[in-house]
């Protein structure tokens, strides 16, 4: 399976601490989210009932819809403004 290239939109806090426990555990963010996604997908198949109790609780959300980039940006703007 070939790797691809996936960009994520978080504040810079949750990006240290992501890099923090993933480099204390002796692995890579991505190889993190990677896992992560993976018991997403487990947990789709077969209910949420395997999964950790805050993986079923994301699983549980419903689904929301797209955020435009523009709006994103403008959103930011204003907030951090």
């Amino acid at each position: 399976m070939s790797a691809t290239k996936l960009t994520l939109r978080l504040d810079s806090r949750t990006v240290e601490q992501a890099k923090r426990y993933a480099r204390d555990r002796g692995t890579s963010v991505s190889q993190l989210v990677e896992r992560y996604f993976a018991t997403l997908d487990a947990g789709s198949a077969g209910g949420t009932a395997d999964l950790p109790p805050i993986t079923a609780w994301f699983a549980s959300l419903p689904p929301r819809a797209p955020v435009e980039d523009d709006a994103y940006d403008r959103y930011r703007d204003e907030k951090y403004r």
